[in-house]
């Protein structure tokens, strides 16, 4: 309910007061102790709010990805808050770790233009690397397109159980780089 109370602007502890006394005490000056149609609304009012943050607080062992192919799993939750006063714009008070600022960094539309570029550059050097080797191919006799297609048969074997063999993806990324064209143009 503080929680509440705070995202509402009131001080918890007056909020709190205010709502008993409003609700709660019977007396004759209290024109909504009598109305239990009042009281029983903001008892289930107040009683959902408070399922709702205990719910909203509570960090969930099934919080992850995983079963959906993913690797992201939610391993804590902490409450922290920065008070701003509406006036100046002021930070008035700052618990720890509360962010202060946004930190992801948004790519710009150039940066994104030009990994575009980047890739269309390689998808164009790939398919002409493919139609040069398709040519070679059809102008290899028939025996000689069998040996040829044997060896890149073997040459794409091999490379699967030595990428297999890598657990660490860096390794796997430093082996790609480390093939040689010969053996690159085989298994294309």
């Amino acid at each position: 309910q503080a929680v509440l109370f705070k995202s509402l602007g009131y001080d918890p502890q007056y909020a709190n007061s205010e709502m008993k006394r409003l609700f709660f005490t019977v007396s004759d000056s209290n024109p909504y102790s009598n109305d239990a149609e009042v009281v029983n609304a903001v008892q289930r009012m107040l009683s959902a709010a408070k399922i709702a943050i205990e719910n909203s607080m509570t960090v969930s062992p099934n919080l992850s990805d995983k079963e959906e192919g993913g690797v992201t799993k939610v391993v804590s939750v902490a409450y922290s808050e920065t008070t701003i006063d509406p006036e100046t714009g002021q930070e008035l008070s700052h618990a720890e770790g509360a962010p202060r600022k946004e930190s992801m960094v948004e790519h710009t539309a150039e940066e994104q233009q030009r990994k575009r570029q980047e890739q269309n550059k390689i998808h164009v050097a790939v398919s002409s690397l493919e139609q040069e080797i398709r040519q070679e191919l059809l102008g290899m006799t028939s025996e000689e397109r069998l040996q040829k297609l044997e060896e890149a048969r073997a040459a794409t074997e091999q490379f699967m159980s030595e990428v297999a063999q890598l657990g660490d993806p860096s390794d796997r990324v430093q082996f790609l780089q480390s093939i040689d064209a010969r053996t690159q143009r085989l298994m294309i």
